[in-house]
């Protein structure tokens, strides 16, 4: 999740706090990566392996935590468009 690109961090954060109070004996760890989409796909995969390999919930997340420095997205787009309709930039005539 990242607290930069949408509001999907907060609310995890929010379903985590919910979590603690519903379900204390289950450990839920909400990381802000900083990035997003296969970045964060990426850092999963890896946390899979680790926990597969029977590493500690600390230890994982100290392996996602390494690479959110190193770890980054460069993404193009044929149109502005959608990114417009999504709010994601200025209008058209602003730029």
């Amino acid at each position: 999740m990242t607290s930069k690109g949408s509001g999907a961090y907060q609310a995890a954060t929010t379903a985590q706090s919910m979590a603690r109070e519903l379900l204390p004996q289950v450990h839920v760890k909400v990381i802000d990566t900083l990035n997003v989409s296969m970045c964060h796909g990426w850092m999963v995969i890896e946390a899979a392996r680790a926990a597969l390999d029977g590493k500690s919930a600390a230890d994982i997340a100290a392996i996602v935590n390494r690479m959110i420095p190193v770890t980054h997205m460069l993404q193009t787009a044929d149109t502005l468009k959608y990114l417009y309709m999504g709010g994601r930039i200025a209008e058209p005539n602003t730029w």
